[in-house]
């Protein structure tokens, strides 16, 4: 039997499709590796602003605690926003890095 052009051409077009299919798919998870990156970022350049306030506490309390003429209310009140601060800088940082983390699984995954 004999084969056309037109029959020799199929398995060329057929590879062109499939190669254009997997370049979208690839554009496509690309893309959305980009908006996982840009979430990431931003939710990064929150988690800094915060630290940078608690820091401060943590800066000022020091401060004021290492001052001998400070009242014990008065510090143990100190001591109190130095702990909150602590522990809110932890819990800033664990909860940006769970966010982060799965913004990048559900990345991976669509």
């Amino acid at each position: 039997m004999k084969t056309t052009r037109k029959d020799d051409e199929r398995p060329a077009l057929e590879a062109a499709a499939d190669a254009a299919d997997r370049a979208r798919d690839l554009e496509r998870k690309l893309a959305e590796q980009a908006k996982v990156t840009r979430q990431n970022a931003e939710t990064w350049r929150e988690a800094v602003h915060d630290l940078r306030g608690f820091l401060g506490v943590v800066k000022n309390s020091i401060t004021a605690l290492n001052q001998e003429s400070v009242p014990e209310p008065v510090r143990a009140e100190f001591l109190s926003m130095l702990r909150e601060s602590l522990a809110s800088m932890n819990a800033l940082l664990r909860n940006c890095a769970k966010k982060c983390s799965r913004r990048q699984t559900q990345g991976a995954c669509s």
